[in-house]
């Protein structure tokens, strides 16, 4: 399957008003945005209004899906192997409703989102318009990137690499958030649909556990951090010895995940 899914965590840069964190909602001018020109640049209104980096994942007939958005210095970008998509037609209205669309990716593929500014959490509706579309309700919830603990465990893993001969993508790659007091992982094989699946992590000191609901089943995954690298084994009923090892290198920060 080569459609693309997404993974979405939003960056929106600016203060966040202590009224929302009160009363569950920010009071705020009628303000929108439209994107669709070549640089996406967001008012200054709309990027004064909320602040934070937001990660949701919904469950879908093709397994656990994640998502994964920016909007940082007056632009906005969705997370979406292997580009990133622009956001356009940005608004939100007084009583805190939040909206925007994509532009197009491969295959005319593009996402509508639409809900609410709920305390630290962006609760509403996805809509994916592609051959396979559906609608689907996701909580995206903020993650506090100034109070990061041991940073050297968050961020963008990945051993993904261009062949030129054939020109394709190939490699998986894995990103680490620290949400609350759990971790979430974005996982993306490039070689099985670029579909980037959500899942919960399990860490013990520099070991970690996770298991990834995908539309063909469970794959389970035992890894251990060390010196800039994660090393994840396939979890399997075959013995040790002939499981392959994937070491995936830390590429990026979680400050910066969007740049190239």
């Amino acid at each position: 399957m080569k459609e693309l899914f997404l993974s979405f965590t939003i960056l929106l840069c600016g203060c966040q008003a202590d009224v929302l964190r009160s009363s569950g909602k920010i009071p705020l001018e009628n303000t929108s945005a439209n994107t669709s020109g070549s640089t996406h640049q967001i008012s200054h209104n709309l990027t004064n209004v909320i602040s934070g980096l937001y990660f949701g994942s919904f469950e879908s007939e093709y397994g656990n899906l994640a998502w994964l958005l920016e909007f940082k210095n007056g632009h906005a970008k969705l997370y979406v192997p292997p580009n990133n998509l622009d956001i356009r037609n940005l608004e939100l209205k007084p009583e805190g409703s939040i909206s925007f669309e994509t532009e197009k990716g491969l295959g005319d593929l593009h996402y509508k989102f639409s809900g609410q500014i709920i305390n630290d959490s962006l609760e509403g509706t996805i809509d994916l318009f592609s051959l396979r579309p559906f609608k689907a309700n996701v909580t995206l919830r903020r993650i506090d990137t100034n109070r990061l603990k041991q940073p050297e465990f968050y961020g963008l893993f990945s051993n993904v690499e261009y062949i030129e001969e054939s020109g394709d993508l190939v490699g998986d790659e894995l990103i680490i958030l620290p949400i609350s007091n759990d971790l979430f992982g974005i996982y993306t094989s490039y070689e099985n649909g670029m579909i980037s699946y959500a899942t919960k992590i399990k860490r013990d000191g520099n070991s970690i556990k996770l298991n990834i609901q995908t539309e063909d089943g469970v794959l389970s995954f035992s890894g251990f951090l060390s010196l800039g690298e994660l090393r994840l084994v396939l979890i399997t009923e075959e013995s040790e010895s002939t499981q392959t090892e994937i070491v995936l290198p830390k590429r990026r920060e979680v400050n910066n995940l969007f740049e190239k």
